[in-house]
């Protein structure tokens, strides 16, 4: 591992820790004392965000076969930021969240583009993420 990509992957996690993680059960989620977290796979198409979220935005319909492609059809953690963008949009406007939330799934992107160590991917994702100065350090290492 290069100094530069450990020095991402080092903000990585101090961004990913500040997320909640994707599951219900977060002890499900939860490393054991040592190690890394492990990532706890919902997988998209299982839920029905617009019945979750009680919206009838029309892109609600397709957006957990959308995330499922991300997620397991070719992996695309830029893909997973935009759709966990879009979610949060529509969180915030339900003011409910479904099985799979908005943070929970950024934090799988992050994951993902850290593990596929993919400059662009990282830099795509710097785009997603609302902390400002987090994001600022991410972009210098990335």
């Amino acid at each position: 591992m290069t100094g530069l990509t450990k020095r991402v992957l080092s903000v990585v996690i101090i961004l990913a820790s500040a997320l909640p993680i994707a599951a219900a059960d977060k002890k499900d989620a939860s490393a054991k004392e040592g190690t890394e977290k492990e990532m706890t796979y919902i997988s998209g198409a299982t839920i029905d965000f617009s019945s979750a979220l009680e919206l009838n935005y029309a892109s609600l319909a397709t957006l957990g076969s959308r995330i499922e492609q991300c997620q397991t059809g070719s992996p695309d953690p830029v893909g997973l930021a935009a759709a966990a963008h879009e979610l949060a949009i529509a969180e915030k406007v339900s003011g409910k969240q479904a099985k799979l939330t908005a943070a929970g799934l950024l934090e799988e992107a992050i994951h993902m583009a850290t593990v596929r160590d993919d400059s662009s991917e990282l830099k795509g994702i710097i785009h997603y993420v609302k902390n400002e100065n987090l994001a600022k350090n991410w972009k210098r290492h990335a």
